[in-house]
């Protein structure tokens, strides 16, 4: 049976009091082994994590900082508390049926964003390079200007990219510890050299609300919505909203004042039109939140992976972020100097994140999800999540951001 809206919010009023019991029982032990192994010289020196286990250990325990009283890091869960990645789903949210159907096509597919937050890295440059989504193309190659030289580790690359033309959004963290620096499609082929893109969108910060960045498709972050390291994992949690890549035959176009987009996005696709864009659901634009409802049966399903991200979409929701252009579904994921969650997904729970098969239970658990989806009709700037009490506390304070900044 639903669950009531009056039942709804007490329990939610009931899981906040009881999260903010737990949090206050357990500060006292745990708080200096939290605050040693997330002291900010080891994220501020851009220092690597050298092994899979101690990159699985620091992101578990960066997931769990919330929870010992610490002030949040950025470089784990960015931007400001009420940000639209971190605030969840309300008890007034007005919940429309998305009506998406399951990919015959495909299980699984990702999104895989690139972010780079090491301010202490070697400077790099990014040159202009013009091959875009062109099939074969050469997006290796100088075929224009010096855009940026930002700081970026040595060895990272995305030479081994999942797809033939990968969109890439990336995140790049400037000097100063706070400006991100936002483009698309990023590639860097060769340790040490340099690397190209193409379209450069506005600086973002780190302690703001993150809402805008290199998502072509709708102006959205790369950085936020992003499941990163240790959060997919065996015990994750994923404490804030997703983003997902649907095709584009699911959104709907109306030639109105933001035809084929709605708020967070400040766009759609270039070809949005009644011929590309051909969904019969309004609400389901670009930007669209979506979410599961609150009585989902989660422990039905077979994998525990789909579980942790069934608990996100039920408490934080997705946003549309981009056009698929096919029968696939893609959830955005980091690939970072520090790993790429796919590879940690792999090597924790033995099977592929990038899942073909479509009879595969991580499949069939993400396709329950896809067909359960609402929109949040109702969301909006002052109503973030669809207002009322929200089904999880909204995060920390950030630590205090860096007082001197550099226009760089």
């Amino acid at each position: 049976m639903p669950v009531s809206e009056e039942n709804e919010r007490s329990a939610m009023q009931s899981n906040a009091k009881n999260l903010e019991s737990r949090r206050l029982r357990r500060i006292m032990g745990p708080i200096l082994v939290a605050a040693c192994l997330l002291s900010p010289l080891a994220v501020e020196h851009g220092s690597t994590r050298d092994t899979a286990n101690s990159q699985f250990e620091a992101g578990r325990l960066a997931k769990q900082a919330p929870f010992f009283g610490l002030p949040r890091n950025p470089f784990h869960q960015p931007f400001a508390s009420n940000s639209i990645w971190n605030h969840p789903i309300g008890t007034e949210a007005e919940r429309v049926p998305a009506e998406l159907r399951a990919s015959t096509q495909f299980g699984v597919f990702v999104e895989e964003e690139i972010i780079i937050l090491k301010p202490h890295a070697p400077l790099t440059p990014i040159y202009e390079n013009h091959a875009d989504w062109q099939p074969g193309a050469d997006r290796t190659s100088r075929d224009g200007p010096l855009l940026a030289r930002l700081p970026i580790p040595g060895h990272f690359t995305t030479r081994d990219h999942v797809g033939a033309t990968p969109n890439h959004a990336a995140a790049i963290l400037r000097r100063n510890g706070r400006t991100l620096h936002n483009s698309q499609p990023f590639t860097r082929a060769r340790a040490g050299e340099f690397a190209t893109s193409h379209y450069v969108y506005p600086p973002g910060d780190l302690y703001g609300p993150g809402r805008s960045g290199a998502h072509g498709g709708s102006g959205l972050s790369a950085l936020g919505g992003t499941i990163r390291l240790g959060e997919l994992v065996p015990g994750g949690r994923i404490p804030h909203a997703l983003k997902l890549v649907i095709d584009g035959r699911w959104l709907h176009y109306c030639n109105d004042a933001t035809p084929g987009w709605r708020w967070p996005a400040s766009k759609a696709d270039g070809h949005a039109s009644s011929w590309t864009y051909t969904g019969d659901v309004p609400a389901l634009e670009m930007g669209a939140l979506l979410a599961l409802p609150p009585n989902f049966p989660i422990e039905r399903l077979s994998t525990e992976p789909g579980r942790i991200v069934a608990r996100a979409l039920r408490d934080y929701g997705a946003y549309v972020c981009d056009n698929a252009g096919w029968d696939a579904y893609y959830l955005a994921t980091e690939w970072s100097p520090d790993g790429r969650v796919i590879d940690e997904f792999h090597r924790v729970w033995g099977f592929s994140f990038v899942m073909p098969d479509t009879g595969h239970p991580w499949s069939l658990d993400f396709a329950l999800l896809i067909e359960a989806l609402h929109v949040v009709d109702n969301n909006g700037p002052n109503r973030i999540g669809g207002g009322g009490v929200p089904r999880q506390p909204l995060p920390p304070p950030l630590r205090r951001p860096p007082t001197r900044l550099k226009a760089r």
